[in-house]
C-alpha cells in the first residue's frame, strides 16, 4: 500500500512538472499574477502611499514656518516723503521681508497628529492586506471549482467511452443476430444523454476558466489551469483547535489589525480634541525693510536701495498667547464626538473578533466534515466500481436490462464526481484556515 501511495504521489509530481513546463497555470501562479496586476490592490497601495506622505508631512509641521513676503503701493498726484512732507506727482513704495513662527506649546496637538497619521497609514496598509486576503480566497475557490469541473469532464469522457464500447459490442452482436436491434437504440439514448452532460460540463469549464482568467487580470487566449497541484493534497484528519487558530488569526488577520490601528487612531484624535482646549504659545519673528521712491537725497537724487534697506530695516520678535475662554462649546462638542468615534472603534474591534471567530469555528467544522465526506465517498466509489463490474458482466450475459446497466454506470460517474467535489472542497477549507493562521 505504501508503495502504491508513493508511486501515485511521484506520478502526480511528474505530471505537475510537465504541466508547468507546458505553460499550464497552477494555483500559486494564478495568485502571484493576480497580486501583481489587480487594479483594486494597486489603488489600495496608492492610498497607503498617500497616507504615508501625510504622516511625513505631519512631522515636518513641527519645524518653524518661514515665509518671505513683498508688496507694492503706487500713489498718484500726492504722496509723503521721508520727512513726512506732502509732495506732488506719482510715487511708489515696496515693503518686503521674512516672517517666521514656531509653536512653543499647543496642547501637544502636532505630536498627537503625527501619531494619529502613523496609525492611519498602518490601518490603510492593513486594508490593502485584506484586499489581498480576499483575492487569494476568491482565486482559491474559483481555481478549485475549475479544477473540479476539469476532472468532471474526464469522468464524463470515461462514461462516454464505456457507453461507446458497449455500443460497439452490441452492434457486433446485432450483426450476427445474437441480440435484438432495439438494444442499439437504448444504448444510443444513454450515450446521447452522456454526450449532452459532457457538453454542459465543457461549457461550464470554459466559463469558469474565463472567470478565473478575468479575476487574475490575464487577458490572453492561452489560459488553462493545471489542477494537478490540488490533487497532491490528500484529505486527512487534521485536529485543529478553534481557540488556537483564533489566537493566531488575531495576530495576522488584516481586518482585526486594521480595527486595532483604528482604535489607536481615534485615541489620538481624542487627545487632539482635548489639546485644542489648552492655551497655546507661539513665537513670531520678522525681518522687514522697505524702499520708497519719494526717499531722496538733499541734492534731489534717489536714495540708493542699500541705504534705504539699512534705514528701514526693522527686525522684530514677538510671543503670542492664546487662551480659549468661550467659543460656543465648539471644542467641547468636538471632544464628545471624538469620544463617540473612540467607542465605535472599540465596538468595531469586538465585532470583528466575534465575526472572525464564527468564521473559524465554521471552517474548522467544515474541514472535519469534508474529511468524513471524502472518506465515505471513497468507500462509496469503491463499492460502485465493484457493482459496475458485476453489472457489466451480467449485462453482457443478458441477465439484466440495458437501463439497469446504464443506471449502474451513472451511479459510478456520480460517485466519482462526489469524491472529487469533497476532495476539492476539503483543499479549499484547508487553505482558508492556513490563511487565517499564517496571514498573507
Amino acid at each position: 500500500m505504501r508503495w502504491l501511495i508513493f508511486i501515485t504521489f511521484s506520478t502526480l509530481c511528474l505530471q505537475l512538472a510537465v504541466a508547468q513546463s507546458e505553460g499550464l497555470w497552477t494555483l500559486d501562479r494564478c495568485i502571484q499574477h493576480a497580486l501583481e496586476h489587480n487594479l483594486d490592490i494597486q489603488i489600495q497601495q496608492n492610498h497607503h502611499r498617500k497616507a504615508e506622505l501625510s504622516h511625513q508631512q505631519s512631522r515636518w509641521n513641527l519645524l518653524p514656518s518661514i515665509n518671505g513676503y513683498g508688496n507694492s503701493n503706487f500713489d498718484f498726484q500726492r504722496s509723503t516723503n521721508q520727512f513726512n512732507q506732502i509732495t506732488s506727482g506719482n510715487s511708489y513704495n515696496v515693503q518686503y521681508g521674512i516672517v517666521g513662527s514656531l509653536d512653543l506649546f499647543a496642547g501637544f496637538i502636532k505630536q498627537n497628529h503625527i501619531s494619529a497619521q502613523r496609525y492611519y497609514a498602518l490601518a490603510v496598509n492593513e486594508q490593502s492586506a485584506y484586499s489581498k486576503f480576499s483575492l487569494i480566497n476568491q482565486i482559491t475557490e474559483l481555481y478549485a471549482l475549475t479544477a473540479y469541473q476539469k476532472e468532471l469532464i474526464s469522468v464524463l469522457e470515461q462514461q462516454i467511452e464505456n457507453n461507446q464500447n458497449e455500443l460497439d459490442r452490441v452492434m457486433a452482436y446485432i450483426n450476427i443476430g445474437r441480440v435484438e436491434p432495439v438494444l442499439e437504440y437504448e444504448i444510443r439514448a444513454h450515450l446521447s444523454m452522456s454526450q449532452l452532460e459532457l457538453t454542459r460540463a465543457i461549457n461550464q469549464y470554459r466559463l469558469l476558466n474565463l472567470q478565473l482568467a478575468q479575476t487574475i487580470h490575464y487577458h490572453e487566449r492561452d489560459f488553462e489551469i493545471s489542477g494537478l497541484d490540488l490533487l497532491l493534497a490528500e484529505p486527512a484528519m487534521i485536529h485543529q483547535n478553534t481557540d488556537s487558530v483564533y489566537m493566531m488569526a488575531v495576530n495576522t488577520y488584516p481586518l482585526i489589525l486594521k480595527r486595532e490601528l483604528e482604535l489607536n487612531y481615534y485615541e489620538k484624535v481624542l487627545d487632539i480634541s482635548k489639546g485644542r482646549q489648552s492655551p497655546s504659545l507661539q513665537l513670531n519673528a520678522g525681518y522687514h525693510s522697505a524702499f520708497f521712491s519719494t526717499d531722496t537725497l538733499p541734492n534731489g537724487g534717489q536714495t540708493s536701495f542699500g541705504t534705504q534697506f539699512d534705514n528701514y530695516l526693522n527686525p522684530s520678535v514677538s510671543v503670542s498667547l492664546n487662551i480659549p475662554i468661550f467659543n460656543g462649546r465648539q471644542k467641547r462638542t468636538e471632544i464628545n464626538r471624538s469620544k463617540i468615534d473612540l467607542e465605535n472603534a472599540h465596538l468595531n474591534l469586538q465585532n470583528e473578533k466575534l465575526t472572525i471567530k464564527r468564521e473559524i469555528e465554521e471552517a474548522v467544522l467544515k474541514l472535519t466534515n469534508l474529511h468524513m465526506e471524502y472518506k465515505n465517498s471513497l468507500d462509496n466509489l469503491k463499492f460502485n466500481e465493484k457493482s459496475f463490474e458485476i453489472h457489466q458482466e451480467k449485462f453482457r450475459l443478458g441477465l439484466i436490462t440495458t437501463n439497469d446497466f446504464m443506471n449502474t454506470q451513472l451511479q459510478l460517474s456520480q460517485a466519482k464526481a462526489t469524491m472529487l467535489l469533497s476532495r476539492y472542497s476539503w483543499v479549499v477549507q484547508k487553505k482558508t484556515l492556513e490563511l487565517y493562521m499564517q496571514g498573507i
